[in-house]
């Protein structure tokens, strides 16, 4: 059996060195690649012919790598997705079911108030995210809240000719809705897709067996203590996987497949940041606030807030400047 591992030459996103010990405790064909700063700068031009869309999920990258690796010895790769989802992943699953008890142990003007001091005390997007959700007082919103890039104020500042937008919303928040609302939106909008157009652009069939409708239709029947259990994540995945693997193999704080975008984005590929914010670029193109870009980019840049705006921001803009300009 062949496996294949992308690592980073930064510690804080770097798992290769763990793959390397599981595949030698498996006995497979095991082949690392560290993805570098020089790397990425030569794979983002490709992104927006890639994905034919604006697409800001930056694990993009390592995804398009590890799948031009592989192609080099297999035509068929088999990928994970779909166990976070199935199987609660996402500590945000967790904090979405206690926003929503506490919510509903308060009445609607004292959460409210609590929104509003929310709004008045921070400036980063997740506290926003967390007052747009006590001043709606909605519990059905949470989930849909909790994956959007911009809390509506933010969208209405930075688009010029905003209109809201038609979202799928959940009709309530428990852990069933949370799941619905993952499936539709984030799991095929994002992660299916990301996997999708990134093997069949280097010619590499990816298939997701976690994802086959027997094992959904399975899981999903499963109440929530056996998948989550004494606070463990994935807990019924992990006592399958530890008849294989030891526990000391994977023992360790969940990682997401993400690369230092904000060491990147201040380094090497500081030029993506001038080129996207170029103020006459911007008057020509006469869709967003120039003050409000202009507000995102220089606390980016004097490391008030991380990069994840700036990221989906440079995403689009490549893509508009190659199909529309």
């Amino acid at each position: 059996i062949k496996t294949f591992t992308i690592g980073f030459e930064s510690d804080e996103y770097d798992e290769s060195r763990y793959a390397t010990q599981v595949a030698k405790h498996l006995g497979t064909d095991h082949t690392t690649h560290i993805c570098t700063e020089e790397e990425a700068k030569t794979i983002i031009p490709l992104l927006s012919f890639i994905f034919d869309e604006p697409f800001g999920d930056s694990s993009c990258i390592p995804t398009y790598l590890v799948s031009k690796i592989a192609q080099q010895q297999v035509t068929v790769a088999l990928s994970a997705d779909g166990g976070d989802e199935q199987f609660v992943g996402y500590r945000r699953y967790i904090k979405a079911l206690k926003i929503a008890s506490l919510l509903k142990q308060k009445p609607a003007f004292f959460n409210k108030s609590i929104g509003y001091v929310l709004k008045w005390a921070g400036s980063s997007e997740i506290t926003n995210k967390i007052s747009e959700i006590f001043i709606q007082g909605s519990i059905q919103n949470i989930p849909d809240i909790q994956t959007q890039l911009l809390t509506k104020n933010n969208l209405k500042r930075l688009l010029k000719n905003y209109q809201p937008e038609n979202i799928r919303q959940a009709k309530n928040c428990n852990i069933n809705s949370i799941f619905a609302s993952e499936y539709q939106n984030y799991l095929q909008d994002d992660i299916l897709v990301k996997v999708d157009r990134a093997t069949m652009a280097v010619g590499l069939e990816g298939r997701e067996p976690l994802l086959d409708y027997r094992i959904a239709e399975w899981v999903m029947k499963l109440p929530l203590k056996i998948k989550y259990k004494n606070s463990t994540l994935k807990y019924l995945l992990k006592k399958i996987t530890h008849k294989y693997l030891p526990i000391s193999l994977m023992d360790r704080p969940k990682k997401g497949f993400g690369l230092p975008i904000n060491k990147w984005l201040r380094g090497e590929l500081k030029y993506l940041v001038s080129e996207v914010f170029d103020t006459p670029f911007l008057v020509q193109q006469n869709l967003f606030s120039i003050p409000y870009l202009k507000e995102r980019e220089q606390k980016f840049l004097s490391n008030q807030e991380d990069g994840d705006f700036i990221w989906h921001y440079i995403m689009f803009q490549l893509w508009y400047k190659r199909w529309h300009s």
